[in-house]
């Protein structure tokens, strides 16, 4: 006598397919699903890597025009005071013509 909890793919055809077809559809909705989960959080991770070297960018270029700010004002006081353009710009390293603008 057959045990009633286990299928025969031959008599339970029908059943057979329709837990296989189930499974597939399971498996695609799956696969669906953890797809657009992971473009999310790609996409998350994107943003704030961005974010974070437009940060890091901007402090560099902020640092820059702070220094090349300094050294012109630097050479400006040096100027008014009479320093020969040839020391400030060694002093400075900044262009003679530069300085000769100031």
């Amino acid at each position: 006598m057959a045990d009633s909890r286990y299928l025969n793919p031959y008599t339970d055809f029908d059943i057979t397919n329709a837990m296989n077809d189930a499974e597939m559809k399971g498996f695609g909705k799956g696969k669906e699903i953890g797809l657009e989960e992971g473009i999310e959080q790609g996409r998350a991770e994107g943003i704030a890597q961005g974010i974070a070297q437009g940060i890091a960018q901007g402090k560099a270029e902020g640092i820059a025009e702070g220094a090349q700010s300094e050294k012109l004002d630097t050479a400006k006081r040096m100027k008014s005071e009479g320093l020969d353009i040839n020391l400030i710009a060694k002093i400075t390293q900044l262009p003679l013509s530069e300085i000769e603008k100031l």
